[in-house]
């Protein structure tokens, strides 16, 4: 199997180096065997959850809630006016027996510093894997409650829940490990992103993860593809996970598991011809889940 199988793994290489835990850079959140410092791996334990994070309709109608991606925070633009379709954090567990990591995504455009260290330690506290080893990141949607704080935030009651749920994702994930099978494919998927400055650096391959249990059925699937998950545009003020989402639900509708989708090295990279709305949204999140599941048919096993 390639070396390289999910670009954004080195971070979580370099981290797991510092923890001196046997690894390679071969596979997301991983762990993977051919640096074995002590014993080498010989079986994948993996477990995934979804836990919804969806603002409440108190909390939505208080005006507490602002979008975060576009605008400013001068401009009473974004606040949140209802919800579209649900939000959620998606977590995936994986261990090799010696070393086990989290990588749990939320339907956010970010995440502070300080909402991340507080997912991780509650999740630390609830399972023992190490702060270093759970990865927590953003799907980016435009259209997303801002947990960062710079589009005018969100209320201190809904900061809490959010790192009560996204934690409670990583803690179900770790509570559902089982014997499973890995398997991984990396391909470019031309003619579907733009780079808004014009710079020709963009990141066109699109990769699939997929654990599978013993009797072969999904457990989880991340899909990473690079592309701001802006289609629906700056006017609307309805909570969404934008193409992310269609990628999500076409994913686990046809029965691969827990949708785990990472927006990846989007720098200035924007999706190409999606319209605005949310019907550009869904005909491109379609078209990226088509394409994920194409390269999930073709993946390659990952062995420990």
């Amino acid at each position: 199997m390639k070396i390289m199988v999910l670009r954004y793994v080195y971070g979580y290489a370099s981290a797991l180096l510092r923890a001196r835990a046997p690894i390679t850079a071969g596979i997301l959140l991983a762990v993977l065997g051919t640096a074995c410092l002590h014993t080498m791996p010989t079986q994948w334990r993996v477990g995934a959850a979804r836990v919804d994070i969806t603002p409440d309709a108190a909390e939505i109608a208080a005006g507490n809630i602002w979008l975060g991606g576009f605008g400013s925070c001068l401009l009473d633009s974004r606040r949140a006016t209802g919800v579209h379709d649900p939000i959620h954090a998606r977590a995936m567990v994986i261990s090799d027996g010696a070393t086990t990591v989290a990588h749990v995504m939320a339907d956010t455009p970010g995440i502070s510093n300080r909402r991340i260290k507080a997912i991780r330690q509650r999740a630390f506290d609830a399972t023992g894997i190490p702060r270093s080893n759970i990865m927590v990141g953003a799907t980016h949607t435009h259209s997303g409650p801002d947990m960062v704080g710079i589009w005018c935030g969100v209320s201190d009651s809904y900061e809490s829940s959010f790192d009560q749920r996204v934690a409670q994702a990583v803690i179900e994930a770790h509570q559902s490990l089982q014997p499973a099978t890995l398997l991984a494919r990396v391909a470019p998927l031309s003619n579907m992103q733009t780079n808004r400055r014009g710079w020709n650096i963009t990141d066109e391959d699109l990769a699939v993860l997929q654990a599978r249990d013993s009797d072969d059925r999904p457990i989880g699937t991340i899909v990473e593809f690079a592309a701001h998950a802006t289609c629906i545009g700056k006017e609307n003020t309805l909570i969404s996970r934008d193409w992310v989402g269609r990628v999500q639900d076409r994913i686990e509708g046809s029965g691969n598991g827990i949708a785990l989708v990472n927006t990846g090295d989007q720098g200035d990279v924007i999706p190409k011809d999606c319209g605005s709305g949310f019907g550009g949204a869904e005909a491109f999140g379609a078209s990226i889940a088509d394409a994920a599941r194409d390269r999930i048919a073709t993946a390659e096993e990952l062995t420990p």
